[in-house]
């Protein structure tokens, strides 16, 4: 699967060159101001990047925004009288490529969803980008403006705080997820074809290739899916690490949210997904329970529909896709609900 893209540059191995005039004249005043939003924007970052792992994206990207923010305050600190961004980031570094990522994003407004179901990947691309051109502006002002025992000294306090706050934030998330879980753990998936970019279903570390295997739709990564082959019907089995009631299950449908298509940073149609089939809930001796058919819609908003399925003691979830949307069906998610 792909992770976020690179919607402003990548470049994540190029080397960081040397400021051009790193000896110009910075009063003490602004030298601890400057050391100060520095110290503050590493803890953003930091914590942006905590809070993206466990998943808590919409406050990963307003941290990743206020680190970013904190560093073009720090930029703006070195101005020699009514110099522009752009004229002070040439100043201080060779790195085109850089400094135009960083003028893009900061030409850009950050207008973030209010909901986690709406964000799309031109989110996760300026996280990327975010990242990216905060490492590279932390390594340019660090050495730039600040002697070594006070950069030192900043730091050793930005660690500190950090590990606190993202103990704090592990912490906090941790229990959320234990009581707000909506499903219980699916212990593997499996199903009856995957699409893959070479059309033979097979991964080698020899012949590496794009894969949309089963257990993408219980990784519960909504920018991840389940792919059948194109215009084949098929199925997909869910293994519950335990059995359990059920009351319905929640489906995120297959969606090609990764497009790079004309419509990738504002896409209002998904060409694939699933359509009509059924979803059997089965025992461990793999006799039926229970038995419903769906329909699903498209992908628009990456909203979940349920199907009522009601059964006690279910050790396995068979999903069967008859028909669907575009070029083949999948789904993206599958979550029960108790």
């Amino acid at each position: 699967m792909r992770g976020p893209g690179a919607l402003f540059g990548t470049g994540a191995n190029q080397a960081v060159p040397a400021p051009i005039d790193p000896n110009f004249a910075i009063a003490a005043d602004t030298r601890h101001a400057v050391a100060k939003l520095l110290a503050t924007s590493q803890q953003s970052i930091e914590v942006a990047e905590t809070l993206w792992a466990a998943g808590s994206r919409l406050d990963a990207l307003t941290s990743a925004e206020q680190g970013f923010q904190s560093l073009m305050q720090a930029a703006r600190c070195l101005a020699r009288q009514d110099e522009p961004l752009d004229a002070i980031l040439q100043r201080l570094s060779f790195a085109p490529q850089r400094r135009e990522q960083v003028l893009a994003l900061e030409a850009t407004p950050a207008l973030f969803p209010d909901a986690h179901s709406r964000l799309r990947p031109r989110h996760a691309d300026r996280f990327t980008a975010q990242l990216q051109a905060c490492r590279w502006l932390q390594s340019v002002l660090w050495p730039t403006i600040l002697e070594p025992p006070l950069r030192q000294r900043a730091q050793r306090q930005a660690a500190l705080v950090l590990a606190s706050i993202a103990l704090l934030c592990v912490s906090w998330l941790g229990a959320v997820r234990a009581l707000t879980a909506p499903h219980p753990t699916f212990s593997h998936a499996r199903a009856s074809a995957y699409r893959t970019s070479n059309g033979q279903g097979e991964w080698t570390a020899q012949a590496p290739i794009d894969a949309w295997p089963p257990d993408n739709a219980i990784d519960r990564d909504e920018m991840s899916y389940w792919h059948l082959p194109p215009s084949e019907p098929g199925w997909i089995e869910l293994t519950l690490s335990e059995s359990r009631r059920i009351s319905a299950v929640r489906i995120l449908n297959a969606h090609d949210g990764h497009s790079a298509d004309e419509n990738r940073h504002d896409r209002r149609r998904f060409d694939i997904g699933s359509n009509q089939g059924r979803i059997r809930a089965l025992a461990r001796d793999g006799s039926e329970l229970a038995v419903a058919a769906f329909a699903l819609a498209p992908v628009v908003d990456f909203g979940f529909e349920s199907i009522e399925l009601e059964a006690s003691n279910v050790a396995r979830l068979r999903i069967e896709i008859d028909s669907w949307h575009g070029r083949g069906g999948g789904l993206a998610e599958v979550e029960l609900v108790p």
